[in-house]
């Protein structure tokens, strides 16, 4: 469909290969798709996206009607993380965040120069890539007590924390 077209207005069809909006034919007909919903991603009078939707069966009543009725909350969050991610490149301390297994999830540009590894050197390895060599194996139980336990982060005993750069030093 037309870019244009599908960002400015709700467009569904359940008859893909027919429809006048459909600039790509061939590629459906290869796929096998026969429906589409596109729906705008809009921020008060801002469109921020589109949501679309390709499927292989006609997209039910009930289906487009959920999408639609969902496209609000998920502009809203598509705004929040922008948001968020754009207030933890301005902070000037590097920022470093794991999940619970300990791979990186989210680095800022800081951590980035304090370091000399790229977000995508960094992100989805372990946290561990960051410790020096004799720390690496005793790190995984700290991290899951300190997981298991996050109270012990608000009792404002200091821990020392160590790492290395990406050149070792």
């Amino acid at each position: 469909l037309r870019a244009a077209e599908a960002a400015t207005q709700v467009g569904a069809t359940n008859d893909l290969l027919n429809d006048r909006r459909m600039l790509h034919v061939e590629w459906a007909r290869r796929e096998r798709l026969v429906a589409f919903a596109g729906y705008p991603l809009m921020c008060g009078d801002r469109l921020i996206g589109v949501f679309t939707m390709w499927s292989r069966q006609p997209i039910s009543d009930w289906a487009k009607h959920a999408l639609a009725s969902s496209t609000g909350n998920i502009a809203v969050t598509i705004e929040r993380k922008r948001a968020a991610a754009s207030l933890i490149e301005s902070v000037p301390n590097g920022v470093l965040t794991v999940d619970h297994r300990g791979v990186v999830t989210l680095i800022n540009q800081h951590v980035e120069k304090m370091f000399g590894f790229g977000r995508e050197e960094l992100i989805g390895q372990p946290v561990e890539t960051l410790f020096p060599a004799s720390l690496r194996a005793s790190h995984p139980e700290n991290r899951e007590n300190l997981f298991s336990h996050p109270e012990a982060l608000a009792d404002g005993t200091r821990r020392d924390l160590f790492a290395v750069r990406k050149d070792g030093s």
